[in-house]
């Protein structure tokens, strides 16, 4: 299944605005440039992450291991990128506005691991693991990218 195409539209325009042309994506200069405060916070597992749009936060689960939460920074960020109002928290239940988590997943995705960066990558290093590390990611989330990319079955 591809990647939601207006999400990864936008992820891709945000890299070009801030000017992040190679892996790993530095979360922390995004959160710079739009003027972001990201929190770490002592949650339940359960918990992932919340955008607090008007305060310009996002808070992220400090119990989580650290590719969780760059994604789920990422995902918040799709959030804020995607849908222009209201704040969000990610429970690890997607029930709920169903559309817009994908959405802000899709973004993550891409924001993370573009496409055309994976796929000029993936010339050179053909172990996923090896690529997770370098894009900083969860193995799983490398191994789905590859899946889409027709690279790896």
């Amino acid at each position: 299944m591809a990647r939601n195409t207006a999400a990864r539209n936008e992820a891709q325009r945000v890299l070009l605005e801030v000017g992040i042309t190679e892996p790993p994506v530095r979360l922390s200069i995004l959160a710079d440039y739009y003027v972001f405060k990201i929190e770490m916070e002592d949650w339940p597992e359960k918990y992932e992450g919340k955008l607090e749009r008007d305060n310009r936060i996002i808070r992220v689960n400090r119990n989580h291991f650290r590719a969780k939460q760059r994604f789920t920074i990422a995902h918040e960020f799709g959030h804020y990128f995607l849908h222009r109002t209201g704040d969000f928290f990610d429970d690890g239940q997607q029930d709920r506005k169903r559309d817009q988590e994908k959405e802000a997943n899709a973004f993550a995705a891409e924001l993370l691991m573009p496409y055309e960066w994976v796929r000029h990558d993936y010339e050179t290093i053909t172990d996923p693991n090896e690529l997770a590390r370098k894009y900083e990611v969860s193995k799983q989330a490398m191994w789905y990218c590859l899946m889409e990319l027709n690279l790896i079955r």
